[in-house]
Formats: C-alpha cells, structure tokens, sequence
C-alpha cells in the first residue's frame, strides 16, 4: 500500500490519500505501508513534534519499506533570499501560502528525527523550489 501523507491532492492514483494522522491510522495498520510519501505535511507540526510525528508515521512503513519526505528547507530559502535569487513576496509565498504550516525544517532536523529502525539511502536539495528530499528504507 503507497500512502500520500499531505495536505495537497495526491499526484496520482497508485497513493492512498491521507491529510491527517487520525486518517493515516484509519487506512493503514502498522508495518503495513509500502511507501509513505509526506509531502509538506512534517511542516504542519511544530519543531518540537517533529520527533514523535516521525516515530508515528514510521511505524506505518513495513521492513523494506520506504519513507519519502519533501519539504521547504530553511536554509535554501534563507540563501535565495540573501542572495536575491527570489523577492519577499516569493518569500512570503513559499512560507505562508501552505496555510498548514507551523514551522520550517531543514535537513539536519529532519535526519536527526528519523528512527534508528530506518536508514537515510538519499537525501538532496532541490534549489529551483528550495525543497529538500530525503529517501529512507525501513531495515530493522
């Protein structure tokens, strides 16, 4: 079962929908998930619940499985703002007009956050969207 963990519409069929976490438990047991892609979704949480939302939504993922995450990372969009790659309103479009959001993440935080039962096997930024993308494996 492939699960699209967001508050956006899933890109395609082959995902089962869940805009929340009580929807998530109601559509998939535990260990049962052969993918979960979250996209913007771990933003929709404070710094603070990143950890055990990572916990919650891994537990989800069956051995072998795999995890996607997709976010809008702090640095690169701090970069691109310094640099004037992008304006404040570009600034402001990205932060605020997933209305979801509590917070921003970046890299580090997010591979911290991660359980030891999961390995990262990619992680890479996408500079054109100032999105990070990290890819792990259920091993254990």
């Amino acid at each position: 079962m492939r699960i699209f963990l967001s508050h956006k519409n899933t890109p395609d069929n082959s995902y089962s929908q869940a805009t929340n976490l009580n929807v998530l438990n109601g559509i998939v047991l535990d260990s049962e998930a052969t993918e979960i892609l979250c996209d913007d979704f771990i933003s929709s949480f404070s710094n603070n619940e990143i950890k055990e939302l990572l916990e919650n939504i891994c537990k989800k993922v069956r051995l072998k499985g795999q995890l996607i995450i997709k976010e809008v990372d702090a640095n690169i969009t701090a970069r691109k703002y310094y640099v004037e790659e992008i304006n404040l309103e570009e600034l402001n479009s990205i932060l605020f007009d997933n209305q979801k959001r509590k917070s921003i993440v970046d890299i580090g935080l997010l591979t911290r956050s991660i359980p030891e039962s999961f390995q990262v096997e990619e992680k890479y930024f996408d500079n054109n969207t100032g999105n990070i993308v990290l890819k792990c494996r259920r091993v254990r």
